[in-house]
């Protein structure tokens, strides 16, 4: 079951509404996945962001680490628990057993 799913199933009562919670969470996800793209390039379209980065951009000519910003201690730890998290969670949905 979805993220989303266990909460709407916790508020509902009985089969007929846990069912029609459960559909409402799927389309609400599906609305979302299919809108949400759609609005951030409507919205990049509107505000104009392309035509002001490449009027602005100049080449870097100094030399850069390869590993850019994550040389620094507190990033690479930050990473790391937020690695961590999020693989704590993802493993808990997936062995969660299904209803």
């Amino acid at each position: 079951m979805p993220e989303g799913g266990v909460r709407t199933a916790v508020v509902v009562r009985g089969p007929h509404e846990r069912r029609a919670a459960l559909s409402l969470d799927a389309r609400a996800q599906k609305f979302l996945f299919i809108g949400g793209p759609l609005l951030a390039l409507a919205l990049h379209a509107l505000t104009g962001t392309t035509v002001v980065l490449i009027a602005t951009w100049k080449p870097s000519r100094t030399r850069t680490h390869r590993l850019g910003p994550c040389r620094t201690p507190g990033l690479r730890a930050l990473a790391a628990a937020l690695f961590g998290t999020g693989s704590a969670l993802r493993a808990l949905n997936v062995s969660s057993p299904s209803p």
